[in-house]
């Protein structure tokens, strides 16, 4: 777990969390590392932190969002590096425009901008590039792991989901030499999640969907599909199950094939969920 203070004071937390019945703790929480995004600075105010899978397994890198503490002040996002709880490296990239917000991943890092265009953010080279535009600021989205789009290299390159206050669940598309394509899929979601190599929602009729990301990348790179078209009512018939009148979705659990839900007083629900199965090997993004 990571917490983040507004100062960029960082801590990482090891819970410990006890899997299985029986006594003992639920959990026996463990700090890990604590430090400051940027050492002995106090011009920036933080707001946003993303832990991110490294393709060499004993490094951890925080991403963390924050903006100039002045009037014409940016949005900046430092990276700190961490292997074996120890800091490898720091590093940071100014963005076009304040405000925005990171896009949960797992492994690759991208930044919303207020007017709802997504930028690519590059550590290597410390540069942001737009990849992609939502109609407007999307406050939930989410864009799936490379890998659980269906291929080495789908097209579109990437699928980016954003949810509105409304129930207007999009996708955008990063394409080629065109940035900005969208499309809605249903209008009356109220949660989603991207999971095991699926696009997870609920809607007010009390039913789960569950997209195939490859079904639907290849899809929206048919210009003469349903989807590309913008014709949301005439969608393929996703696998469906019915759900408790307004759950929505917390997280969900491949291995077990379940979505773990909240109900409307509150309580949370686990509902067993057989369209994952076969998929408990791909990766999972945080539910909005």
């Amino acid at each position: 777990m990571t917490s983040l203070w507004e100062t960029g004071y960082i801590e990482l937390t090891d819970l410990h969390t006890r899997l299985g019945p029986g006594p003992g703790k639920v959990m026996d929480p463990v700090k890990l590392w604590t430090g400051y995004t940027v050492e002995n600075q106090t011009n920036k105010a933080y707001r946003q932190i993303l832990a991110l899978v490294s393709e060499e397994p004993s490094l951890l890198w925080l991403a963390v969002l924050g903006s100039e503490n002045k009037p014409d002040g940016k949005d900046v996002i430092s990276l700190v590096v961490l292997k074996e709880n120890e800091v490898q490296g720091r590093s940071e990239v100014v963005l076009p425009q304040r405000n925005g917000r990171l896009i949960p991943s797992d492994d690759l890092l991208f930044w919303q901008a207020p007017d709802g265009e997504i930028f690519a953010v590059d550590f290597k080279i410390g540069t942001s590039s737009p990849v992609a535009k939502f109609p407007r600021f999307y406050s939930y989205a989410s864009v799936p792991p490379q890998a659980s789009q269906g291929n080495e290299k789908p097209s579109p390159s990437s699928l980016f989901f954003g949810l509105t206050p409304n129930g207007n669940l999009s996708v955008c598309t990063e394409s080629e030499g065109e940035a900005g394509c969208h499309w809605i899929l249903a209008t009356n979601t109220n949660s989603f999640i991207v999971a095991s190599g699926f696009l997870v929602y609920t809607t007010t009729a009390h039913i789960a969907h569950f997209a195939p990301l490859a079904a639907l990348s290849e899809l929206l790179s048919n210009p003469d599909s349903a989807v590309a078209s913008g014709s949301a009512e005439s969608l393929p018939q996703w696998e469906t199950r019915r759900v408790e009148r307004g759950s929505k979705i917390i997280t969900a659990v491949p291995i077990t094939m379940s979505l773990i839900l909240q109900m409307p007083r509150g309580k949370f629900d686990v509902a067993f969920a057989l369209q994952l199965q076969g998929h408990i090997s791909e990766g999972d993004n945080v539910a909005t």
